[in-house]
């Protein structure tokens, strides 16, 4: 087992065999759970971002610049928010992230943003502000 530094979040690498002697490699993203400092919309940037998901970043970014959180913002709760600060803080985000590529898009073929963005939701386990996925 190794963890593979170079990516956002890191991913921890193992290597496995089946009973019939098959090799194959098991990836697993690390994700990062910053303590919460501000309103659960803060919150929620800082934790797609410290976890590299620019996709739900340049959605949230949409919603928020097209003031739109009203109908789009999943589990939004009217709260009052400085549109410019939170826009700075997405941007923030874009620049810090824009050379680093995620585990997904370096490992997978078949798991997307999208489906780990769930998972690290889920694990999270409690309501985040987000805009959905389109299908793909």
């Amino acid at each position: 087992m190794h963890i593979d530094t170079q990516t956002l979040p890191h991913c921890k690498i193992e290597e496995d065999e089946t009973p019939r002697t098959e090799y194959y490699v098991i990836y697993t993203p690390i994700f990062s759970f910053p303590e919460a400092l501000g309103s659960n919309l803060e919150n929620s940037i800082v934790l797609f971002g410290e976890n590299n998901f620019k996709e739900q970043l340049l959605i949230l970014h949409n919603i928020i610049n097209n003031h739109e959180e009203h109908e789009l913002l999943k589990n939004y709760q009217d709260e009052d928010f400085d549109r410019k600060a939170i826009l700075e803080l997405i941007n923030f985000y874009f620049e810090k992230n824009k050379n680093i590529e995620t585990p997904w898009d370096k490992y997978y073929y078949y798991l997307s943003e999208k489906d780990y963005f769930y998972k690290m939701t889920d694990e999270r386990g409690e309501n985040l502000y987000y805009g959905e996925y389109k299908n793909s």
